[in-house]
């Protein structure tokens, strides 16, 4: 079985909480799977606004953005090159972790346990130890909370003895982020996602 799409169901199980205003920061977030692949993104997060700038852009055509807006609990892909924007559901995983205050306990099926105050990247975190079974298989998660953005800043995923993804914000900078960068541009037209079937 796919770890990634293991520590996903995992991740998505949590439960969403209803997110308090958190303090504005920018940081740069890295994402590693399995395999070694590695994708990293400028992450903006004003209020209940948090924008997502992906690194990896080939060409014009994809430089793309999201924003997410916690407390609507709705996302919106923005497409630079082609000037249309994408609205869609926003991913349970993305509401936990932004979610100032929000446990990082799934609400049922799990041990969830604070296993101490520590310091990452110089700052400061709860760290928490959350083990599931998943069909078959052990998942062993770790989550850091910055204590004082109250935001998920380091997530582990372990699926066995193999890794199956960690996700993390470096270079965290608090202060307040313009407002410009959560706004749909100007003259982008909308596009919607075709449904399937009928």
């Amino acid at each position: 079985m796919n770890c990634m799409r293991i520590a996903t169901v995992l991740l998505l199980g949590c439960a969403c909480a209803v997110p308090a205003r958190a303090q504005d920061f920018s940081a740069i977030g890295v994402a590693r799977d399995s395999t070694g692949h590695v994708v990293k993104s400028k992450v903006y997060m004003s209020g209940n606004k948090v924008r997502f700038d992906p690194q990896d852009a080939r060409s014009a055509n994809e430089q793309a953005y999201g924003v997410l807006d916690l407390a609507q609990r709705t996302s919106i892909v923005v497409n630079v090159g082609q000037k249309f924007y994408m609205p869609k559901p926003a991913s349970p995983q993305d509401l936990q972790s932004f979610a100032s205050g929000a446990s990082p306990c799934p609400p049922t099926g799990a041990t969830c346990k604070d296993v101490g105050s520590e310091t990452l990247n110089g700052r400061n975190v709860e760290k928490w130890e959350i083990n599931q079974s998943f069909q078959g298989q052990t998942l062993l998660t770790h989550v850091w909370v910055d204590t004082k953005l109250h935001v998920w800043i380091k997530v582990e995923v372990m699926a066995g003895a193999n890794l199956a993804l960690i996700n993390e914000l470096q270079d965290i900078q608090e202060g307040p982020q313009p407002s410009s960068l959560f706004v749909i541009p100007a003259g982008f037209r909308e596009m919607t996602v075709p449904k399937r079937g009928g």
